[in-house]
């Protein structure tokens, strides 16, 4: 397969990048794009912005669903190579412009090679940045209606490790993760009087450093909480705080190690807040629930690195980010694995990230590989 229409494909996307809930030109290319691949292509909108291709074979067969990301980070782009990204302060630094490329590559082999039996869905989703678009798919009614699968499948390139490896592990491949954004309801005073405020930064404080003793990060599990932001307070040095407010993102290897751990913190905020004679207000978002990797799809994806002649690496321990494919994975059986960026690639979310083209040859192989298996 001539790998070079969808390079450029690529760079047209990283040059036009949109944010979760805003992929709206990004979908209207896809679609285009699947239509000049297969005309007879069935194609679905769904999640409003994400895009269903379903291929039907000429037998009852096993349903395939593949799934890539259409939306961008609001960072700003430091590269200057000619492709780079044509919006200020919106770019593609987490590889989403080459997941699709691959998945466009991977159509035009299911064009040119019809299917035997059985039906391959290819799920453009978009939203995954923010949480939010793996639930809203699943809960979509064209979804509902056309996109069954025996089998769920996606990767995710992955710098710090040789150019297009296999990254593969079995069981929990990504951990749950869910963000919290605390309002802690005070009172001001006369710098020179605190006593006759509630000021919330005492609160704050203990509860950073309380924070610490909820977290476990070893060989058999893992409980982070990140502080992300601390708003308190003003510049205006007579005046003593009153209300403030903290962002925390939690993880933890499994859905029910979260639960626990998010009742733990929630014991402890309340300690603090009745501590300090604060009241709270408290908004949980941006929940990924753990990617939970099928043996029998495991196997699948083992065998089609070695049919792939693809190197291939066991990991020990879950990755440590998230990702909404644990929605498909807790609905569907079906493995999510990862393809080496190179060793030395600049690491996802950084502003002079930039995906290999090469991994669109290797992406590609891997899902045709899979499918072969089935067919």
């Amino acid at each position: 397969m001539d790998i070079e229409p969808f390079i450029e494909y690529r760079k047209y996307l990283h040059q036009n990048p949109e944010l979760s809930n805003d992929e709206k030109e990004t979908s209207k290319y896809i679609q285009q794009q699947l239509k000049e691949i297969c005309p007879s292509v069935e194609i679905h909108q769904v999640a409003e912005n994400g895009v269903l291709a379903i291929f039907k074979g000429e037998k009852i067969g096993n349903h395939v669903m593949y799934r890539c990301e259409l939306d961008a980070l609001p960072i700003d782009e430091q590269n200057t190579f000619k492709h780079k990204s044509k919006k200020k302060g919106v770019a593609h630094k987490c590889g989403h412009d080459g997941h699709m490329a691959i998945m466009l590559a991977f159509a035009s082999y299911i064009a040119q090679n019809k299917l035997k039996k059985g039906m391959v869905s290819l799920l453009f989703q978009p939203s995954e940045e923010n949480g939010e678009g793996a639930k809203r798919v699943i809960e979509d009614k064209e979804f509902k209606k056309y996109c069954t699968p025996d089998y769920v499948f996606a990767l995710h390139n992955v710098p710090g490790y040789e150019e297009s490896a296999v990254v593969i592990k079995s069981g929990t491949f990504t951990p749950s993760v869910i963000s919290a954004k605390i309002k802690l309801i005070g009172k001001t005073a006369h710098a020179a009087e605190p006593e006759n405020g509630i000021n919330s930064v005492y609160a704050i404080a203990e509860l950073i450093k309380r924070i610490k003793s909820l977290e476990v990060n070893d060989a058999d599990s893992l409980k982070i909480i990140t502080p992300i932001f601390v708003k308190v307070g003003s510049e205006s040095y007579g005046v003593a705080a009153g209300n403030g407010e903290i962002g925390l993102t939690f993880r933890t290897s499994t859905n029910t190690m979260m639960e626990k751990l998010k009742e733990n913190f929630l014991n402890v905020l309340m300690e603090e807040v009745q501590q300090h004679k604060l009241s709270y207000e408290i908004e949980w978002l941006q929940e990924f629930q753990s990617v939970e990797n099928d043996n029998r799809a495991i196997d699948l994806i083992q065998k089609a690195a070695i049919d792939a002649q693809l190197s291939s690496v066991i990991k020990e321990k879950p990755f440590k980010w998230g990702e909404d494919f644990g929605l498909f994975t807790q609905k569907f059986s079906g493995a999510m694995f990862a393809l080496g960026a190179g060793k030395d690639s600049p690491a996802l979310h950084n502003p002079d990230y930039d995906f290999p083209d090469a991994l669109i040859s290797s992406g590609s192989k891997m899902f045709i590989k899979i499918l072969e298996q089935l067919q």
